[in-house]
């Protein structure tokens, strides 16, 4: 029905809803993931379930062929996804949000497949009306979520996958409509955009909040919905109406985005959806608890930053009977201290101006101790050994 209706004038209507990715360590199967649509008169779209096929490109001479079709993975009330790629540098994390709940169903894509990594219940439930959008800053250390009357700021461990840290931050009374999102390259400005106007947050403010910096005097005869990075760092942003054009934010990162209203061409009409491209450019976290795979990024650029900076802490006593300190940083700011244990599995997480942690509720063993500036840097990372004193 969505298709007849739809697909002969406009393209498919679920926005951002298909993904393809090839399948790790097999470079002839690609799956392609996919988001079901369906029509209903208090929402007009409702999304699900989501499905994924599978395509052979060494068969039909090279051409590539389908194989499984429309496998189910899941079936219910959810809201555009994305992906981020894991921590060990090869699969990929697959994230779809639930509607009207705070539910976040997660799987993990590897040389194993599509394999469930369960539910995580986190921040605030958001039920607006208007479905928006998700997605993951360039370094793979927030997500956002999107509708219409807020969004939903979480920070992400791409190596457990487990969110943390959960902010909502209410958009403007006279917001319409669902639309993008998108992180600046380091994660700490949140971009967000409205049917006429794009809002910015800086994230590393106590108490962050969304302000106005286009606003509909520089939108005419036009509307803004979704948001997409390119391969050349720039923002796209889809319109909600019918048109042959995409708007542009040529500067993300700086104060002044460089809004340029449809500053891309397009061939043929398209309403309101965007591809919906993970970040390939991100690799793995060197010297991180889940970097087993030996996958280094080939090149750097905007959406890989520097994982270790030239200033790094002394972690101290090891082995620990329980208390772990470490030096100051010269700046004097938050880190967030993160422990592992043998097996990869978060044990601890904080958010601390303290010089110290204490590990006395985890029994005896080898721990990491990962330590990680508010911008991602790692700034500390090493295997403590625990061996508590006994009398």
């Amino acid at each position: 029905e969505m298709y007849d209706w739809t697909c002969p004038t406009s393209g498919y209507a679920s926005p951002l809803g298909a993904m393809i990715l090839s399948m790790p360590d097999n470079k002839n199967l690609y799956y392609l993931f996919h988001m079901g649509v369906k029509y209903g008169s208090e929402r007009k779209l409702n999304y699900g379930p989501f499905y994924y096929t599978i395509i052979d490109l060494s068969l039909e001479g090279g051409k590539g062929a389908v194989i499984s079709k429309n496998n189910l993975v899941a079936d219910g009330n959810f809201e555009p996804f994305v992906s981020v790629r894991h921590g060990n540098g090869r699969d990929w994390w697959l994230i779809f949000p639930e509607y009207g709940t705070n539910n976040y169903h997660k799987f993990i894509f590897s040389a194993l497949g599509l394999q469930e990594r369960g539910v995580q219940q986190i921040g605030e439930a958001l039920s607006c009306r208007y479905i928006g959008s998700s997605a993951f800053s360039p370094n793979g250390i927030r997500y956002a979520r999107q509708q219409h009357c807020g969004v939903v700021v979480l920070d992400f461990d791409r190596c457990s996958g487990q969110f943390s840290n959960d902010r909502f931050m209410p958009l403007p009374p006279n917001a319409f409509g669902g639309g993008g999102v998108a992180f600046s390259k380091e994660g700490n400005k949140l971009l967000v955009s409205t049917q006429l106007s794009i809002q910015v947050a800086d994230l590393t403010q106590a108490t962050p909040y969304l302000d106005t910096i286009v606003g509909s005097v520089d939108i005419i005869g036009s509307s803004l919905h979704l948001m997409q990075y390119g391969p050349n760092e720039k923002i796209y942003l889809s319109n909600l109406g019918r048109g042959k054009y995409y708007h542009i934010i040529n500067t993300p990162n700086e104060q002044n985005i460089g809004f340029q209203q449809r500053g891309f061409d397009l061939e043929n009409f398209t309403v309101r959806t965007l591809p919906n491209y993970p970040n390939y450019r991100l690799y793995d976290i060197p010297a991180s608890v889940c970097d087993t795979l030996g996958i280094n990024a080939p090149t750097t650029s905007i959406f890989m930053p520097n994982p270790i900076k030239n200033d790094p802490v002394l972690i101290f006593p090891n082995p620990t009977t329980g208390i772990i300190n470490w030096s100051r940083l010269p700046t004097g700011e938050p880190l967030t201290i993160r422990v592992y244990d043998a097996l990869g599995r978060l044990c601890i997480e904080q958010h601390t101006l303290e010089d110290s942690t204490d590990l006395l509720g985890l029994p005896d063993g080898i721990y990491f101790l990962l330590l990680l500036r508010e911008n991602g840097y790692i700034v500390g990372l090493k295997s403590i050994v625990l061996a508590k004193l006994r009398y």
